[in-house]
């Protein structure tokens, strides 16, 4: 077997295989002398049917499987003789059999970049200070007053204001023709949030009760039923009321209505602790994602770009089952595919640049997770999650499961590691960083 090595790229290799005509030969014979067994062709008993006869048969067929067996055969001998770690499946390229000559073919596979990590050590980190202030506190709290807000009937006569929630009846006309499926009785409409158009909710305003008025819209070109995409239409709506938000009073009994807080400075307290947790997870996430840009920023080098592209698929799945989940699709809120790619792929990049970093670095600094580490975590995850720890246990002892949490564990150690060792500035939080705790 000759194998000539040839490098495309940093990663990318491709080579090419030459087989002796003997062992092509062979496998010819072994293949037809199989074949001879089993063939059923009229005029001969089975198991006589001579070798000519079979060739002008089953040529093709018999030639495809040897090139697939001798290719098999010798693929993964090359990788591990010429120390190959392919990241892709092969591009496999052959010219065919012939009869008592050699067989060549080539494949072409990505591989893991060669890397000298540098710049781990020391890397120059801002933190930001736990700093949970009072307008904080009031902020959460005012949201929470919001979310346990009561709807009231307004009693006097006044018109729609922003704010407000009216009761419609309306109905879609396209051109007088009233428009199948936007016929809608008693929907309930906040003014003024967007949830319907705003040109729509604009023209609401000023209405009172009883009064019945034709709103003519245009609809955005993205509009998910494309025939109306873009029209003019106009609606026929019927004010049959409106409600108003009463918030709650913000003392004793309401922390107590929320059904575990006896005061309201204990729900305070509450909401401080949530806060500081929140905004702990927000500091750490900040360092990390600093550590890696910087990091990737001192290693260049090229990455296997089919491992960019399935992180992008993965992306594109993410975002479809997230559309789906609101009953939505991506061609409905004007997504597609190349966007999502678009948008996401220099994201994509640095995320396989990190993964591959920090493998070197974890080899590099002998960085492992033996079983007690992981055995510790399963608990941990039992814990917090509210599963029992034999669930959890049997969960990851499927080989993947547990490889997929092995490898987690040691990105987070390496982590943790260049952090130890990173030069850590604690700055204050950022104006765009004071909202981090209100989910």
């Amino acid at each position: 077997m000759k194998i000539e090595i040839e490098e495309i790229s940093p990663v990318e290799k491709k080579f090419t295989v030459t087989l002796p005509k003997e062992l092509v030969t062979g496998e010819l014979d072994s293949a037809y002398e199989d074949l001879r067994r089993k063939a059923k062709v009229r005029g001969f008993r089975q198991g006589k049917v001579p070798r000519s006869i079979l060739e002008r048969y089953y040529n093709r067929q018999v030639e495809g499987e040897v090139v697939i067996k001798l290719v098999n055969d010798s693929y993964f001998k090359v990788l591990e003789e010429k120390n190959i770690t392919p990241v892709s499946q092969p591009i496999i390229d052959d010219k065919g059999l012939e009869k008592g000559k050699e067989f060549t073919y080539s494949a072409k596979v990505e591989v893991r970049p060669e890397i000298d990590v540098k710049g781990y050590i020391g890397i120059e980190l801002d933190k930001g200070k736990l700093n949970i202030s009072k307008e904080d506190i009031d902020k959460k709290l005012a949201e929470l007053q919001r979310s346990n807000a009561q709807l009231q009937e307004v009693e006097k006569p006044r018109p729609i204001k922003v704010g407000d929630f009216a009761v419609i009846d309306y109905e879609g006309f396209l051109d007088a023709e009233a428009i199948d499926g936007e016929k809608v009785i008693d929907h309930l409409l906040e003014v003024g949030s967007g949830s319907f158009s705003k040109a729509f909710e604009e023209q609401l305003s000023g209405l009172k009760k009883g009064d019945e008025k034709d709103i003519q819209i245009t609809l955005p070109e993205e509009y998910n039923k494309k025939d109306l995409a873009g029209k003019e239409v106009t609606f026929k709506v019927k004010i049959k009321g409106i409600k108003e938000k009463i918030l709650p009073e913000l003392n004793d009994d309401f922390a107590k209505d929320l059904g575990e807080f006896e005061t309201l400075e204990k729900l305070k307290q509450k909401i401080r602790e949530n806060s500081e947790k929140l905004d702990k997870i927000r500091i750490e996430a900040n360092l990390r994602d600093q550590l890696l840009n910087k990091l990737v920023e001192a290693n260049a080098f090229e990455v296997p770009p089919s491992l960019v592209n399935q992180h992008l698929q993965d992306k594109i799945k993410e975002t479809h089952m997230r559309l789906a989940l609101q009953g939505l699709s991506m061609e409905q809120v004007g997504i597609s595919t190349d966007s999502i790619k678009e948008s996401y792929k220099d994201q994509a990049e640095k995320e396989v640049k990190a993964s591959f970093l920090l493998e070197e670095i974890a080899k590099k600094e002998s960085i492992q997770v033996d079983e007690k580490y992981i055995e510790d975590k399963i608990l941990e995850i039992a814990e917090n999650s509210g599963h029992n720890v034999e669930a959890v246990r049997n969960h990851y002892k499927e080989d993947e499961a547990r490889e997929r949490l092995k490898t987690g564990l040691k990105t987070e150690k390496t982590l943790d590691f260049i952090i130890e060792k990173a030069n850590i500035k604690e700055v204050e939080r950022r104006e765009n960083d004071t909202n981090s705790n209100s989910d």
